[in-house]
Order: structure tokens, then C-alpha cells, then sequence
């Protein structure tokens, strides 16, 4: 059942019937980022089945009996499958893809391509039934009693341990290994990368010479690195990050770009217009959604202006000399002074991650608000004032005591059955 069920939930909208009402209600299964990924639950249920399997037939008494016909009907089922898929199978699957016209173009090689998709399914098919009859001969051996069950366990063994092989071979061969240095060391730095690493202050880059990860690897890059991003911080690279629009880079404190100058050589550019970590507004606009928000950020200026779904419009007073100050960061700490005559309200150029970062206004804990769809904002008292941000997530909390109590139960359950155990002997 376990199996069956996995296969299924594989399937995700081609087998709505299930999926979709586990996709609305079952808790967390919707960050599954691809549905097949289950079927890595399957590959450990079959196994287990396997040997369940044949540990029921090594402890039979009647092993001819009870499972010769069972044997039987596994092998026509199973390698009789295979077969049938190498020998019908290519009448009923189109082994082309959509992509391939778009990627290939080249009609000769797509028709190679589908040729190559064919003979690997025949002969994977092939190769599975042969398998199978191979270890169906081990175990009927061992039903007529010709072998022994170490014999029979050890062909299985060695069966699944050279199927096992040649497929991983197949995907990770010795071409794939390659020297540790270039692993711990995977970009060399440039110029421009030395020039940047050199200031220490707080910032991000936009590399506009190169889509790799290199930017991300030496800097705080602001196109990010992991491929799974925030929706709000998604909006921006979409709407505007990815159209190199000044403004909301200004905002986003992107302090270099890295680009080639006249002479083809790749440099780093100074952006004198970023905004810096943080500033006060003198404008907070009420926008009633996201939508509202995204488009407005394209028009509003962004030195002295916010806009929030959540708070009201408000104005405010800004000095000339009111001012905030990063004074210390790290990855998971940032500590802010700031100083102002008059109430204010500031935008912090940090993303707005509502689960894990707290915030603490002269040793008082607060809230941040969204503004400017991913952006941090505050509202802050007259004078001056200490802000401390720390991430430091509930779930991790949550997690790491679970974590502890279930190794202690482990512990305890481990030791009750050893001294069960130990019981017994001494009554024996």
C-alpha cells in the first residue's frame, strides 16, 4: 500500500483525484518542489518488501508448498512486464519532448535523440527482466533445496549490489570527480573582485558580466544564489532587478557593478546614488495590495518616500540631520543607532522575512513592517535609539527540543529492551 500510494502522489495533476486534495489540506506537502520527489520513499519501501519477503521464505517449513506458485506468479508478473514494455512499449510512447524543436532545431537530431530514448528503454527493459530471471532462479533453487539460504541471499546480494553499481555508474561516472581544490576554490577573483572585497562595509552587487554564481560566491549578490526565492524578493528581481532599474537598486543599496569598460576588462563601478542600510522617509503611502505596491515602486521616490499595505498614509518631518547608522553586522545579527529630532519612520535595505528575525528598539522587542513590497520598516521615537536585529526562528527552537526529546526516548526505549534482555537471560 505504501508503494502504491507513493506512485501515486509521483504522479501530482496527472492523478488529481488524490493529489489535489493532499495538496490543499495535508500540511507542508505543497513545498514539495516536484511530486516525483517521493518516489524516493519508494525506492526504500520495495527493498524492505524484498527482504521481508525473503525472510518469510527463509523461516518456512514448507517452502515448496507455500511459495512455489507465489514465486511463480512474481516472475511472470515482474520480468513479463518488463518484456512486454522492450517489445510493445515503443507503439504506445512518443519518445519526443517539446523542448526538443526549441533546443535542437536540428530535425535529424531530434529524430536521434527519440532513437536514443527508444533503444535505452528496450534495453534497460531487457536488462531488468534478466535480472529478475536470475534472481527467481536463485530462490526457486533454493525452494527445490539444491542450494542453501546463504547461497540464495548472497546471489540476491550480489545482483542488487551490481545493479546498484551500473546504474549509479550511469549517472555519476569518474569524468564527474574532480580535484578537491577545485571544489573548496570553485571562481578565482578578478580585479574587480579584490577591489570590492576590500571595503567592508555593507552592501550588495550586480554583476553584469556573467550569470553565474561567481557574484554570490565573493559578494552579497543581489540577484541571490538559491534558486528557491521570497515571493515579495521574486517580485523585484522580475519587475525591476532583472530590467536594471536604478531606483530600486538605489534602494537596495547596490553599492557596485561589476561590468566591462571600453577596453573589455572587467571592473568594478561605484554607484554613488545607493541609498545606503537605512534612511528616514518624509511620505508612508497606504496601498491596498501587493499589485498596487510593485507598480507604484516604479514611479514613487524611493529616497524620502514608502509605501505599505498594512500601515496608513502618514507624513513626517525629516531633518537634514537625521541620520542611521549600521555599526555592526553579521549573517544572523545587525545593530543600527540612529538619531532624529523629530518622530520618524525608517526603511531598512533588508529583506522583510517575518518568520525568524526580531528586532529590538533600545532593548525593547518590536515588530518590523513590510514596506516597499520586501523591505523592512520601523517607526522610531524622537532622539536617539539602539536597534538590534537577530534571527533566531520559533521552528528551530521548536525542532531542536523535539530533537532532544526524541533521542532521549530512543535512548530509554534502547535501554528498557537491553535490560529486558538482560532479564531474561538470568531467568534462562
Amino acid at each position: 500500500s505504501g508503494v502504491l500510494l507513493t506512485f501515486m502522489l509521483s504522479m501530482g495533476k496527472n492523478f488529481p483525484v488524490i493529489n489535489r486534495f493532499i495538496f490543499d489540506y495535508f500540511p507542508m506537502f505543497n513545498k514539495f518542489r516536484t511530486p516525483n520527489s517521493v518516489m524516493s520513499v519508494t525506492t526504500i519501501f520495495i527493498p524492505l518488501l524484498g527482504m521481508l519477503g525473503l525472510y518469510k521464505l527463509t523461516q518456512s517449513e514448507s517452502r515448496e508448498t507455500d511459495f512455489k506458485k507465489p514465486a511463480l506468479f512474481a516472475l511472470v508478473l515482474s520480468a513479463g512486464l518488463a518484456i512486454l514494455v522492450a517489445l510493445v512499449g515503443p507503439m504506445f510512447i512518443d519518445f519526443a519532448h517539446p523542448n526538443d524543436a526549441r533546443s535542437l532545431q536540428d530535425p535529424i537530431l531530434i529524430e536521434a535523440i527519440a532513437e536514443d530514448r527508444l533503444s535505452l528503454l528496450r534495453s534497460s527493459s531487457f536488462r531488468t527482466a534478466l535480472l529478475i530471471m536470475i534472481s527467481f532462479g536463485a530462490i526457486w533453487l533454493y525452494i527445490k533445496e539444491k542450494v542453501s539460504s546463504l547461497i540464495m541471499l548472497a546471489v540476491i546480494g550480489f545482483i542488487g549490489a551490481f545493479d546498484l553499481y551500473q546504474i549509479d555508474r550511469s549517472y555519476l561516472s569518474s569524468d564527474d570527480f574532480v580535484n578537491a581544490n577545485k571544489v573548496e576554490v570553485p571562481y578565482v577573483v578578478n580585479e574587480a573582485d579584490i577591489s570590492i572585497l576590500n571595503d567592508t562595509t555593507k552592501f550588495r552587487v550586480l554583476d553584469l558580466t556573467s550569470s553565474s554564481t561567481k557574484a554570490s560566491y565573493f559578494h552579497n549578490s543581489v540577484l541571490g544564489y538559491h534558486a528557491a526565492k521570497l515571493s515579495n524578493y521574486d517580485a523585484l528581481l522580475k519587475f525591476y532587478i532583472s530590467k536594471n532599474h536604478m531606483p530600486v537598486l538605489n534602494m537596495l543599496n547596490v553599492k557596485y557593478f561589476i561590468s566591462k569598460n571600453d577596453n573589455e576588462k572587467i571592473k568594478a563601478f561605484i554607484n554613488e546614488d545607493a541609498q545606503g542600510n537605512a534612511w528616514f522617509v518624509k511620505d508612508l503611502f497606504y496601498l491596498k495590495d501587493q499589485n498596487e505596491a510593485i507598480l507604484a515602486l516604479d514611479t514613487l521616490n524611493l529616497i524620502n518616500s514608502a509605501v505599505s499595505t498594512k500601515l496608513k498614509s502618514k507624513k513626517f518631518n525629516v531633518p537634514v540631520n537625521a541620520k542611521i547608522d549600521l555599526i555592526n553586522h553579521t549573517s544572523n545579527y545587525l545593530k543600527y543607532s540612529s538619531s532624529n529630532k523629530e518622530e520618524g519612520y525608517a526603511v531598512f535595505s533588508e529583506i522583510f522575512y517575518s518568520e525568524g528575525w526580531k528586532v529590538l528598539v533600545n532593548g525593547k522587542e518590536t515588530v518590523f513592517d513590510n514596506v516597499n513590497v520586501a523591505l523592512r520598516g520601523l517607526y522610531l521615537a524622537q532622539g536617539d535609539n539602539l536597534i538590534e536585529c537577530y534571527f533566531s526562528p520559533d521552528v528551530v527552537k521548536k525542532s531542536s527540543y523535539l530533537s532532544l526529546a526524541s533521542s532521549l526516548l530512543v535512548l530509554l526505549l534502547f535501554g528498557f529492551y537491553i535490560f529486558n534482555y538482560i532479564n531474561k537471560k538470568q531467568l534462562d
